[in-house]
């Protein structure tokens, strides 16, 4: 049985050539990334069309990969399969993340801690919880789920984030959790837990070093500006 022509092979293979030479950088268009991605779901068609389709309803590759499966399968061209190799892709990167930071590594910074959990929270569409539980050089003992009742950091308690701290023999705890709406600001609410939780620690006598808000590649460390680091005094 002859193979079936494919009339984009060629220009398939250069821009795979290209990759492998240079990567992707900032400068790279976002339809290239996306008609790369999709070679390996769709073997024949335009794929560039398909990617320009899926930017005109997402607008960026970072909205493309956080589009649920639904929301692709509604964009022409997009099968499937292809919505479900989109899926995998911010998925992996977590686990990737989560594979970098192994048990023992010592977060010294607000920026390396920042930086992590940009990468752990990326892609999520709802609001989850996050405790990084540390001895006292601040090393990480575990990264844990905090319990929200699956309504975010709002369905957490005191005592929930105090079971996973004593649970991981944690000396210097990290609260993490994401804002979907990718507004960093702390509300009433996030303030007030965080005082109630840094004073909660001190009775286990664990430290609650701050509180993190996640936002699309970017992050709020509490404890690291002025006007919320009073949260965080203990007298």
């Amino acid at each position: 049985m002859a193979t079936k022509y494919n009339p984009h092979a060629g220009h398939r293979e250069r821009m795979r050539q290209d990759f492998l030479e240079h990567s992707f950088n900032e400068a790279t268009p976002p339809e290239e990334i996306l008609e790369m991605l999709l070679y390996y779901s769709i073997h024949v068609a335009d794929t560039k069309k398909i990617a320009y389709e899926l930017l005109d309803r997402f607008e960026t590759v970072a909205n493309v990969l956080e589009a649920s499966y639904d929301e692709l399968l509604q964009v022409p061209g997009i099968s499937e399969v292809s919505a479900c190799l989109l899926q995998m892709i911010m998925p992996v990167a977590r686990y990737c993340a989560d594979e970098r930071l192994k048990k023992g590594t010592r977060l010294r910074t607000p920026r390396e801690i920042g930086d992590f959990l940009v990468d752990r929270f990326q892609g999520l569409r709802v609001e989850r919880v996050l405790l990084i539980c540390m001895d006292g050089e601040f090393r990480i003992l575990a990264v844990e789920p905090v319990p929200d009742l699956g309504i975010g950091f709002e369905g957490v308690t005191p005592q929930a984030v105090g079971r996973v701290a004593v649970r991981a023999q944690s000396f210097v705890v990290v609260l993490a959790h994401n804002h979907p709406n990718n507004v960093i600001t702390p509300s009433p609410y996030d303030k007030e837990m965080t005082r109630t939780l840094c004073l909660g620690m001190r009775e286990l006598g664990i430290r609650f070093a701050d509180h993190f808000l996640i936002g699309r590649g970017k992050y709020l460390s509490m404890a690291s500006q002025k006007e919320y680091q009073h949260l965080f005094e203990l007298e």
